[in-house]
C-alpha cells in the first residue's frame, strides 16, 4: 500500500529518544522482556489491577506467540516504560474475553488485528513527559502494525483515557463500556485505529503526526526477542504462567474463549 511504502522509505533512525532521556526500541533478549513485564507487574500491583505473585511478572498467555513484540523505553538496563503488541491468531486476543462479538465482526470483514496492551511507565524514572512517552510507545506500535501488514490496532482503555486516544491518534470506539475481568473488573472501552486509512490523511492528529515525522529504522524489529519454547524454558515467565494455570492457583485466570490444556511451552505456535 502506498501509505505503508511512503512511511517505510522515509529517513530512518535506528532508535529513538524522548526528551533526550530514554532510548526506545524492541526488546531483544529474555532479560529485557522480563524487566519490561516486571515493570508491568509493579505498576499493575500498585494500581490494584492484580494480586501479588512470587515471580514479580505480569503478562498474558495470549502474549506467548512468535509475533508478539515488546517495546520499551530504557536507561541502560533499566526499563522505564513499556508496551506489548500482540498479533491476532488462533488463540485470539486478550480483548476477546469481553469484546469477542465486536472483534469477530472486524475479522469477518477482513480486518487483520494487532492488540496493544501491558502499557505502563515508571513515574519515578527520568523517561520524559507522560504524553511524549505514550506518543513514542504508540509510534512503535503503529510501525509494528505496518511491519506485520495488519489493518487495525485495537486497545482496551479506561473510559477516562479514551478521549486522549481518539483525539491524538484517531482511534474510534467500537465496543461499549463494560468491566474487564483481567484487571479485576475495572471499567474498559474498546478502541480501534484503522492504520492505513488514518495515516493516508493529509491532516493528522498530533500523535499520528509524531508517527509520520519520526519513523523507526527499517530493521527496527529484526532482532526482537521471539517468544518460543527454547527461549522461555526455565524463565520466570514460564514459571509464572505455569503457576497461573495450575489447578491450585489463588486467582484463576479469567474465563477464556475455549478450553485450553494445562500450560505447556510446546503448545505455543512456532514460526514456520
Amino acid at each position: 500500500m502506498e501509505t505503508r511504502n511512503n512511511l517505510r522509505h522515509a529517513s530512518f533512525a535506528t532508535d529513538s529518544r524522548v526528551d533526550g532521556k530514554a532510548v526506545f526500541g524492541a526488546a531483544n533478549s529474555l532479560a529485557h522482556v522480563e524487566s519490561a513485564w516486571n515493570l508491568v507487574y509493579e505498576r499493575y500491583l500498585a494500581a490494584g489491577f492484580i494480586a501479588p505473585n512470587d515471580y514479580r511478572i505480569h503478562t498474558s498467555v495470549h502474549a506467548l506467540h512468535p509475533a508478539t513484540c515488546v517495546v520499551s523505553g530504557s536507561h541502560g538496563d533499566r526499563v522505564a516504560a513499556t508496551m506489548t503488541m500482540l498479533a491476532d491468531g488462533n488463540e485470539g486476543l486478550c480483548l476477546d474475553s469481553v469484546y469477542r462479538r465486536e472483534l469477530d465482526v472486524l475479522r469477518t470483514n477482513g480486518r487483520r488485528l494487532l492488540e496493544v496492551g501491558l502499557l505502563v511507565a515508571d513515574s519515578s524514572a527520568n523517561v520524559g513527559s507522560d504524553m511524549n512517552t505514550l506518543f513514542e510507545l504508540m509510534k512503535w506500535g503503529v510501525y509494528y502494525a505496518l511491519d506485520l501488514d495488519v489493518t487495525d490496532i485495537v486497545v482496551g482503555v479506561h473510559p477516562h483515557h479514551a478521549r486522549f486516544y481518539t483525539r491524538c491518534f484517531a482511534f474510534e470506539q467500537f465496543g461499549a463500556e463494560t468491566v474487564y475481568p483481567l484487571v479485576r473488573n475495572k471499567p474498559v472501552v474498546a478502541l480501534r485505529l484503522r492504520v492505513n486509512e488514518q495515516l493516508a490523511l493529509q491532516m493528522l492528529p498530533r500523535g499520528l503526526r509524531h508517527v509520520r515525522e519520526n519513523p523507526v529504522g527499517p530493521d527496527a524489529f529484526a532482532d526482537r526477542f521471539v517468544l518460543s519454547e527454547a527461549t522461555l524454558t526455565g524463565s520466570r515467565i514460564e514459571r509464572f504462567l505455569a503457576a497461573q494455570h495450575a489447578p491450585h492457583a489463588a486467582e484463576p485466570a479469567a474465563p477464556r474463549l475455549r478450553r485450553r490444556p494445562p500450560f505447556r511451552l510446546a503448545a505455543v505456535p512456532m514460526p514456520a
